[in-house]
């Protein structure tokens, strides 16, 4: 029975007696013939009567199992059942990929090359250079240098001089490789355009020269130049921005010769100047007065003034250095002045101005016309190089306070200087053109400390 029992079950069904095995089963040394003589036998015996019905079931199980096996029908269905198995594994086992992929890969490679290129690139690069290319694949011929993915003559180019990124700044210029000033002639001069107010500009006196009309003190000048369309005060302001000594001054024709001043500011690294012009063109001076040169920092600005009629030239006083001022005077019916303070148009005035250093610790201004014994209707307004402005109309009592006799026709201003150089001005005008010959006028005023 242990034997059985390791059989497979294809086997047992194959020795079963009672069982008749499929078709496909069967073993081919099974002949219809043996099997019908072996139940024969039985039938025989069974009816001799020599076994009854138990005898007959064993000794029809003992015949069973005295029948050898057949071993080529268990080899036969195992190597089928291998074979069914072999079958099904291959239909479960994909086939490798050996075939070249068609489509288009819709997800974006996210992983990073690892690879080295070991060929030469000898194609020419048709794109635009990313800016991790610090080597653009273009070829330069002598004097020039690919800088940013393009040639770029070096010698010449203001933003590459003489080697890519270095680049001129202010009014200089390249030349054979070096940044230099291109107006260092008052021929040349840099054009600033038309009555400039609080106008700063970068420039350098590198590799400049001097020219016959520079003030005698200067080593090395440039030369800008701006239009005026009324007359005006013209104000100018440089700060050196390394170690030369800067000198500044007007000239109000290339032909003139320039004189160089002080500001009496005593700062070793800054200059201002100022001057009174008609109309036209200005010229101004920038120079050094010390061997070395360099970069500066320039400020410009053009302040209206009022005009004498007889000579059509600016009219304008430089209030005296003491903090205090007062004076009671007549203003000049030749002399008139156009602001936007107080409309009206050109009536008689005054102008006063004054310098401040770049130390100069600001303050407050006051100047009045408010006395008993006023006999004009008058505004004031203060106007500096930096652009600051304030006007103060006489209008109400308001104007002179409520204590003064006559308040309405006087006018107070009282207004915050900041501090460093400027150039400052107060102007004084006649408002209302009747009584017009009659323009005596008392004015006080205070200041911050300056020149």
């Amino acid at each position: 029975m242990n034997r059985m029992k390791a059989m497979p079950a294809l086997v047992l069904l194959a020795h079963c007696a009672s069982c008749a095995l499929p078709p496909n089963l069967r073993s081919p040394d099974l002949r219809d013939g043996a099997r019908s003589e072996r139940e024969a036998a039985l039938d025989a015996d069974d009816d001799a009567g020599s076994l009854d019905a138990s005898s007959d079931v064993t000794a029809d199980q003992q015949a069973i199992d005295a029948e050898p096996v057949d071993t080529i029908d268990v080899l036969e269905l195992d190597q089928q059942d291998s074979a069914a198995d072999a079958a099904l594994d291959s239909a479960d086992t994909p086939a490798p990929d050996t075939g070249v992929d068609t489509g288009i890969d819709v997800r974006s490679d996210t992983g990073s090359d690892t690879g080295v290129d070991t060929g030469s690139d000898t194609g020419v690069d048709t794109g635009v250079d990313v800016p991790n290319d610090v080597r653009p694949d273009v070829t330069c011929l002598a004097p020039t240098m690919a800088c940013g993915g393009a040639c770029v003559d070096v010698l010449s180019s203001s933003a590459h001089c003489g080697a890519c990124g270095r680049a001129c700044t202010g009014s200089s210029g390249c030349v054979s490789g070096v940044c230099r000033s291109v107006n260092d002639r008052c021929a040349s001069a840099t054009v600033l355009g038309t009555d400039p107010v609080n106008r700063t500009f970068f420039g350098t006196l590198r590799g400049a020269t001097v020219e016959p009309g520079d003030c005698t003190a200067a080593v090395s000048t440039v030369f800008y130049s701006w239009t005026v369309t009324a007359p005006s005060l013209v104000y100018a302001s440089v700060t050196s921005n390394t170690s030369f000594r800067p000198k500044v001054a007007f000239r109000a024709r290339c032909s003139a010769t320039s004189t160089c001043g002080s500001d009496g500011c005593n700062d070793l690294r800054f200059e201002q100047s100022f001057a009174y012009v008609n109309s036209g063109t200005v010229y101004l001076e920038v120079g050094s007065t010390t061997a070395g040169d360099g970069d500066f920092t320039l400020t410009v600005s053009t302040i209206r003034t009022p005009v004498n009629n007889l000579g059509g030239v600016s009219e304008a006083s430089a209030l005296p250095v003491a903090a205090t001022y007062d004076r009671t005077q007549t203003l000049v019916t030749t002399t008139t002045a156009s602001t936007v303070c107080g409309g009206l148009g050109m009536l008689p005035g005054m102008m006063l101005f004054w310098l401040s250093c770049p130390t100069s610790p600001g303050g407050s201004l006051v100047a009045s016309t408010c006395f008993p014994t006023r006999a004009l209707d008058t505004v004031l307004e203060y106007r500096s190089a930096t652009g600051d402005t304030t006007c103060i109309d006489d209008v109400g009592a308001s104007a002179c306070g409520p204590s003064i006799a006559g308040a309405g026709v006087g006018a107070e201003l009282d207004h915050p200087i900041a501090r460093g150089a400027n150039l400052h001005t107060v102007t004084l005008r006649q408002k209302t053109a009747s009584p017009y010959n009659t323009g005596v006028v008392r004015l006080t005023l205070t200041r911050p400390p300056g020149i």
